[in-house]
């Protein structure tokens, strides 16, 4: 059904927040990504509240789901965002809008503008 709200003009969005780390459950970022290609707009967030999210190796698995995240997102023509917690724990300190493409998103209001797509 969110397939065909999405070819039918209905903005559509999904938060892949908390995602875990393959200490807590092994999964494919790309498999979950390849089933969500039709929304307008995608959230990433790490798993938090648990040591094994904290290590050196749930580190190194962020920073590479982030950059698959952004490649998946860009290559789709999809708007994204990566959680500030997410970023700091990898290292990105800045601050960032939401991104469409290489583009930076304004939010309005509660929403996000769809202008200049």
């Amino acid at each position: 059904m969110a397939l065909s709200q999405s070819d039918s003009g209905e903005y559509t969005w999904a938060s892949l927040e908390p995602l875990p780390c393959p200490e807590i459950w092994e999964q494919d970022i790309l498999d979950l990504l390849r089933e969500l290609r039709f929304v307008d707009f995608l959230i990433l967030g790490r798993w938090n509240y648990d040591r094994r999210a904290s290590t050196t190796e749930a580190r190194e698995y962020y920073s590479s789901a982030v950059d698959t995240f952004r490649d998946f997102c860009a290559e789709h023509d999809i708007r994204h965002h990566v959680k500030a917690g997410t970023l700091k724990f990898i290292g990105e300190h800045k601050k960032q809008l939401p991104t469409h493409g290489h583009q930076s998103v304004i939010p309005s209001g509660n929403k996000l503008t769809r202008e200049g797509w």
